[in-house]
């Protein structure tokens, strides 16, 4: 379900960010790993990422923040946050932020199988973002870019226009 997918995984726990970056791996196409939120922007910026999850809690900007960041250019991607906290604030805020689920921490393999579903399903329902050309090539039609080898070309305005 999850061979063709790239997932970004944010957590500031060392230990926690290690073993779901490990089970992640087997599954999915490429697992990137993030300490902090500065750092999940960083890689979700210079990367094509298909799903995101985010930690609530994390130095720089919590896991909500960096959703709402994203969330202001990208409506589509599935996002997800796993938390140890049950606060109403964050749920109001995870759900305007249209995420794809919300888990409580300590992560259970059966919660994130769920919320990749999910993510999958949300995928699934959008698949005409991504016009592939051949297996290395295709344009994004979010981002409106061409990638090569998961690597933007730079394309004139007339370019993305045609």
């Amino acid at each position: 379900m999850l061979a063709s997918y790239t997932i970004l995984y944010a957590d500031d726990e060392e230990q926690t960010r290690e073993n779901i970056g490990e089970i992640l791996s087997l599954f999915c196409k490429k697992v990137y790993l993030a300490k902090d939120g500065k750092e999940a922007l960083q890689i979700f910026q210079n990367n094509t990422i298909d799903i995101a999850i985010f930690d609530i809690e994390m130095p720089y900007f919590n896991g909500l923040e960096v959703c709402e960041q994203i969330r202001e250019f990208n409506q589509k991607i599935p996002l997800v946050i796993a938390t140890a906290y049950t606060d109403t604030e964050y749920f109001l805020k995870a759900v305007e932020l249209n995420l794809a689920a919300y888990i409580l921490k300590p992560v259970t393999a059966i919660d994130l199988k769920n919320a990749l579903k999910k993510c999958v399903a949300n995928l699934k329902n959008n698949k005409n973002e991504k016009i592939y050309f051949s297996d290395i090539v295709y344009y994004d039609t979010i981002k409106r870019a061409l990638f090569v080898n998961e690597k933007d070309v730079i394309l004139r305005r007339s370019e993305i226009t045609f």
